[in-house]
């Protein structure tokens, strides 16, 4: 099974962390669904070219969050009940990312409009088989329409 993972030597996040956050985004997103097994520890290992004791120690983080199960001798699997992130700390981490492209956009000198259109691409390329869930207060009021007199 290929990951799709993808890992940064350069980033201030630990490579176990983005192991955990690749697989939580993943399982979040139902890119993996309830019960699908995960690469094991150390197939990912080697696709990753990371320690063995890497992908353990995120396999381990994994577990305690409750978004996978471990079986002895037969691997791990998304949890079924796979509650990756609570509400608040998810929505946190994604207001401060978004902050953050927002910050870079706008010091290279970026219009919103520019900036609306890369993320509806962005959600769109990586979704394309998902309607966007509208709230009530989001929803656009039905226009009146004018009768020739």
């Amino acid at each position: 099974m290929h990951s799709g993972f993808a890992l940064s030597e350069r980033s201030d996040r630990p490579l176990y962390l983005q192991i955990v956050d690749q697989v939580t985004r993943k399982a979040a997103t139902g890119d993996w669904l309830p019960g699908q097994e995960l690469p094991s520890i150390r197939g990912l290992a080697a696709e990753l070219s990371v320690s063995v004791i890497t992908v353990r120690r995120a396999y381990a983080e994994l577990e305690v969050a409750g978004v996978v199960t471990t079986r002895a001798g037969r691997g791990s699997f998304v949890s079924e009940s796979a509650s990756p992130l609570p509400a608040g700390p998810a929505r946190d981490r994604i207001e401060g990312n978004v902050s953050e492209a927002v910050d870079l956009a706008r010091a290279l000198g970026w219009r919103r409009g520019e900036f609306d259109g890369v993320v509806a691409q962005s959600w769109a390329a990586r979704h394309p088989r998902t309607r966007e869930r509208v709230s009530p207060g989001d929803r656009a009021r039905p226009r009146r329409s004018r009768r020739a007199p």
